[in-house]
């Protein structure tokens, strides 16, 4: 299951926001899909997808969309 934060953001999609793309490496390979693809900030509801394209984190974009556990919906 995934932390989040006092602003509603996971680790997951705090490691999107920032680039980090080892830790999104490292989520996406220990945690269920089921909890991935619930994943979104609990305020605005920004997949992980959508923030790691909104923070222009190209690497990281390329590696959720290679994934088979995030939704590649970004609607």
């Amino acid at each position: 299951m995934l932390s989040y934060n006092k602003q509603g953001k996971s680790s997951l999609l705090l490691a999107c926001e920032n680039g980090k793309i080892d830790f999104v490496h490292y989520i996406l390979s220990s945690c269920q899909k089921e909890n991935i693809e619930k994943d979104k900030n609990q305020y605005s509801y920004s997949t992980p997808l959508m923030t790691a394209i909104n923070a222009r984190q190209k690497d990281v974009v390329q590696l959720l969309l290679s994934s088979n556990k995030v939704k590649k919906s970004i609607i």
